[in-house]
């Protein structure tokens, strides 16, 4: 009988823990909206 990759892999589970503000991440979304509207306009 095969075992889940769950069970074997997540043994000992922790709750995630977000490290970035939600500044931070709104600024890499804009930053990345220009970057990819550069790109499309060529």
């Amino acid at each position: 009988m095969e075992r889940s990759t769950r069970s074997v892999h997540n043994t000992e589970p922790k709750p995630l823990v977000w490290t970035a503000t939600a500044d931070s991440i709104l600024k890499k979304v804009a930053r990345g909206r220009v970057a990819l509207e550069s790109i499309n306009q060529n």
